[in-house]
């Protein structure tokens, strides 16, 4: 069975973010511009991309690019954010195609159904996620730049998960598809730290990927609520590229081309994207962020580029 959804104003979300499409209404007395018809994003609960609950609830990165930059430049519609598993979000792009999400990877099949905006961000890749105590037994694995080698980790028999249906880029995903047996897609709202738990209780999973600040946010959490658990770390994976670029998406159909229409209008804008950039680098760690901020310099104009 698939997670409830929850609205924006259910979750805590800030509600100016949902009424900002109301404020034109008000902008001038007897003005009542013609509203256009309310617009639903989607969202996973993969913290600290998107947090819906607990102290940091409505703070994650992909909900400030939403509340911060995206709507309030979209005003003229009422915005709605539900909470959704990967699965759900697929199907509800196909079935309800007037509906968007933010910062997911292209493919070619999901080309198929799917429309996308330009680039939003360029962001680092994922990597694979062990227990710290495993380290040792890993180190002939580990080359002199501090990557794994993936397809010589699933030789020993491995089994690894993925976050819902996330794209990790043709390198991972290619490896993975050549060994079904041993990729454990796990679908439900919270699956990142579904799956961290489960390599740290060594249930089912041996390792799985993330993204280095999934990893980060998750052993604090864990500090905070749990004491005795083993610690999770973070390797950077051979087999990948260096950076990715993520994108919005809308349905396939005239309303959701209507909406990328707007959004790409709004992404082309001066600064727009680096902000966006900025909120999403806020996460990383300062190595992380100077590796991106001499990519900038070295690829300029191109940065936010396919």
């Amino acid at each position: 069975m698939h997670p409830p959804h929850e609205s924006a104003k259910a979750s805590g979300l800030p509600r100016r973010a949902v009424a900002l499409g109301g404020a034109a209404a008000c902008l001038a007395p007897g003005a009542t511009p013609a509203k256009k018809p309310p617009w639903r994003w989607l969202a996973s609960d993969y913290a600290p991309i998107a947090i819906r609950q607990g102290p940091d609830a409505g703070q994650g990165y992909g909900q400030r690019m939403l509340d911060e930059v995206l709507w309030p430049a979209l005003a003229e519609h009422d915005h709605e954010l539900t909470f959704v598993s990967s699965a759900r979000l697929e199907a509800e792009l196909r079935d309800q195609p007037a509906t968007c999400a933010v910062l997911l990877r292209k493919t070619p099949k999901r080309a198929e159904t799917w429309l996308y905006s330009v680039p939003m961000i360029r962001h680092l890749p994922v990597g694979l996620v062990v227990r710290a105590a495993e380290l040792r037994n890993l180190r002939d694995l580990i080359n002199a730049r501090g990557e794994i080698s993936l397809a010589r980790y699933l030789d020993r028999g491995h089994v690894v998960g993925v976050v819902g249906n996330r794209a990790n880029g043709a390198g991972i995903d290619g490896l993975l598809e050549q060994r079904p047996q041993q990729r454990r897609s796990i679908v439900i709202t919270d699956a990142n730290r579904a799956t961290m738990a489960m390599v740290q209780r060594q249930h089912d999973l041996s390792a799985t990927l993330a993204y280095s600040f999934e990893v980060t946010y998750f052993n604090r959490q864990k500090a905070r609520s749990e004491t005795g658990q083993a610690a999770l770390t973070w390797l950077a994976i051979a087999e990948q590229s260096d950076t990715l670029l993520a994108h919005a998406v809308c349905g396939r159909s005239p309303a959701g081309q209507a909406h990328i229409d707007a959004i790409n209008a709004l992404l082309r804008r001066s600064g727009v994207r680096e902000r966006l950039q900025t909120l999403y680098e806020t996460w990383l760690d300062e190595p992380e962020r100077k590796r991106l901020a001499a990519l900038r310099q070295q690829m300029g104009s191109k940065f936010f580029e396919e």
